[in-house]
């Protein structure tokens, strides 16, 4: 009897094992600023095309202020970063990147 429980429950974890899994659905990823400087130039058109079409964006916001705190265009990504806050007040992530490019500027708040 016990040999016979053990089968099905082994047969069981196989058939359950060997089900083929749903692939998660991929969701676009905005370029970040870690490309070589034509790359980063297309990237950078590509997301001002998405914010012109939809400036209440905010992931295209916070990805062109990476963007451009990655090449150290801080003042463009402070831009950028308020732009995204206006949309998203409570994003801590911006908040800290914002302040750090007012730093890399050297100018107060």
């Amino acid at each position: 009897m016990k040999k016979i429980i053990i089968a099905s429950v082994l047969l069981i974890v196989a058939v359950v094992g060997c089900q083929k899994k749903e692939e998660p659905k991929q969701q676009y990823d905005f370029p970040s600023g870690s490309a070589g400087p034509i790359q980063s130039m297309d990237q950078t058109k590509l997301l001002k095309e998405a914010l012109a079409k939809d400036p209440k964006n905010v992931a295209a916001w916070i990805s062109l202020g990476n963007m451009m705190m990655d090449s150290s265009r801080f003042s463009e990504a402070i831009d950028a970063y308020e732009k995204a806050l206006a949309i998203d007040p409570k994003n801590v992530d911006v908040r800290v990147d914002m302040g750090t490019c007012y730093r890399n500027t050297g100018s107060l708040i």
